[in-house]
Order: C-alpha cells, then structure tokens, then sequence
C-alpha cells in the first residue's frame, strides 16, 4: 500500500494549434452542429421504424382490412421521414464541413523565413508597431516601383531583402 497516496502519470500535450473564430461563425457552428445531430438522430429513429413496420408487413397475415391500411401507412409515413430526415442530415453536413473548413483556411503560418521560422517566445519579444505605420507600409507596398525591374506587386511571401530593395525612397512626405 502507498498509505492513501495516488501515483499520478503525467502525459503533457506537446502542442495545440489554435483557431481564431468570428461570432457569427460560432453561432453557425452551435446551431448547425444541433441541427445536424438532431437530424440524424431522427432519421436514424424513423429508419428503423420504417424497417421494423416493413418487416411486420411482410412477415404477419394481417386478416383486419383497417389493421393492414393503419400498418401500411404507419410504414409510408415513417419512410417519408427517413427520407426527409437523412436527406437533410446530409445536405447539413456539407454545409457544417464548409464552415469548419472556413475557419481552418484561417491559419496564419509560422512567422520568419523558412528554415528560420521564429518560436512563440520569440514571437512574443517582437516590438509592436503602431496601426498607422502597417497600414501606410500596406498602401505603399501593394504596387511599388523598382528602379530596374518595373512595376512590382509585393505580398506577405515576398522575401524581406526584395521587399526593401523595390520600396521607393520617400522624401518630403510625398508618397
């Protein structure tokens, strides 16, 4: 016996990738996560009615003429809704998938140059630049003249020493 102590194994998560998600985007997702479980559970319910009625029609000599009508269509009915439950669970769930694949596509990448990608501490080190200075860089570098090469479109993927070396110098405040 250990006197009343609990050896306790630890087995730490290495990583966990997070996802930024918008409030109209989790609303989607709550509600259509409930419609789709619901759906399905309802079609699932009314299947196996439907096969468990069709069976009995089958399978039993049913001698009462109202008997037979109420058990076919007992078994019509819960067919239309297997239909109409498992049909819609279906389109739902193309539509659940295109929301999470929304927010998957949303991943921002690792930050540095490939081979170099900084860590998350370093990341958190970085100095923060003020909103007017990214939006004035973004406006100038969207298209910006090269010396020798022409009209440039520069993007998040350019590397840093082409992106310096097509911005125009500035003087004076002209843009």
């Amino acid at each position: 016996m250990n006197d009343g102590k609990i050896t306790a194994w630890r087995h730490p998560i290495s990583g966990v990738h997070v996802y930024e998600v918008m409030p109209h985007e989790l609303d989607t997702v709550e509600k259509e996560s409930l419609d789709l479980g619901q759906d399905f559970q309802f079609g699932l319910c009314s299947l196996s009615i439907f096969g468990t009625l069709f069976v009995a029609l089958l399978l039993t000599e049913i001698k009462s003429p109202k008997l037979y009508a109420s058990f076919v269509a007992a078994t019509i009915l819960f067919g239309v809704f297997s239909l109409f439950f498992l049909s819609k669970y279906f389109r739902a769930r193309k539509s659940f998938k295109s929301t999470i694949q929304t927010i998957r596509e949303r991943q921002v990448g690792p930050l540095g140059e490939e081979g170099r990608e900084l860590r998350p501490a370093e990341v958190a080190q970085l100095p923060v630049a003020a909103a007017e200075t990214i939006a004035t860089f973004t406006a100038d570098a969207v298209l910006v003249k090269a010396e020798d090469a022409g009209p440039r479109v520069l993007s998040a993927t350019s590397p840093p020493a082409e992106a310096v070396q097509a911005l125009p110098t500035q003087t004076g405040g002209e843009k």
